[in-house]
């Protein structure tokens, strides 16, 4: 990538391949994609998709991949776009490519990325009903937000113990929807900060006993953070189900 220019908000203006655009992964915590959007789209370009060479949006922030921490960059704004020149690409030849702009902004945390991306589709009115993972990233803004610390408790990417994943979270969030929505977030954040401290007394027993756990439960026990005990996310089906607990 090129960079054109740096904005005032940090963010840089650059300039790339349409081809290596399209390869840059979507942002987890973007709107579903909405198929007659795109066949409307496809259809308004018709056969010059060079038209589609400007508006990209993207995210860059630190992840956790195989224990170490990596940069990588997520589109945020352009999905529908990227589609129409993904399907255009498949049926040009490999030679067919041309520069397209993107802005890209460096972000510290998902609590930032949701922030980014609500500031940017503010004009963009978005149904709550309609989209699930809209649904699911205020609820886990607030988890976010009641969580917030230098230790970055909540992490995007395949964060481990004794953190949480971010990306993990939601996607559970997601299939726990219909009930999730019964509660407001703060009644959910509330839910949550309770679900920890039911955790913490179950880590710090396991402390105890030794075994296997006994030091990732002792880590956990000192951040007083513990949602991430069952990788199965069990806590968050008792909380919503009202499941009994079991260890």
């Amino acid at each position: 990538m090129e960079c054109l220019h740096v904005y005032n908000d940090g963010s840089y203006l650059y300039r790339m391949s349409a081809r290596a655009l399209c390869c840059i992964p979507i942002w987890k915590g973007n709107r579903m994609i909405d198929m007659e959007h795109f066949e409307r789209l496809k259809t308004s370009v018709g056969s010059d998709c060079r038209v589609l060479d400007s508006g990209y949006k993207m995210i860059q922030y630190e992840e956790d991949e195989d224990g170490q921490r990596v940069k990588k960059s997520y589109v945020v704004d352009g999905q529908h776009r990227i589609r129409v020149l993904q399907d255009a690409f498949s049926q040009l030849g490999r030679e067919v490519d041309f520069v397209v702009t993107v802005t890209e902004i460096e972000v510290a945390s998902e609590q930032e990325a949701i922030r980014y991306f609500n500031q940017i589709n503010h004009a963009k009115p978005i149904s709550y009903t309609e989209d699930e993972r809209m649904v699911a990233n205020r609820y886990l803004e607030g988890v976010l937000k009641e969580y917030d610390s230098k230790l970055r408790l909540i992490r995007p990417g395949a964060t481990r113990r004794p953190y949480l994943s971010s990306d993990r979270f939601r996607e559970h969030l997601i299939k726990n929807l219909p009930l999730l929505t019964l509660y407001s977030v703060e009644s959910f954040v509330e839910l949550c900060r309770i679900a920890n401290e039911r955790l913490l007394e179950l880590v710090r027993t396991r402390c105890e006993q030794g075994g296997a756990d006994a030091l990732m439960a002792k880590k956990m026990v000192e951040l007083g953070f513990a949602l991430a005990w069952d990788e199965k996310y069990k806590w968050l089906r008792i909380l919503l189900k009202r499941e009994s607990m079991v260890s």
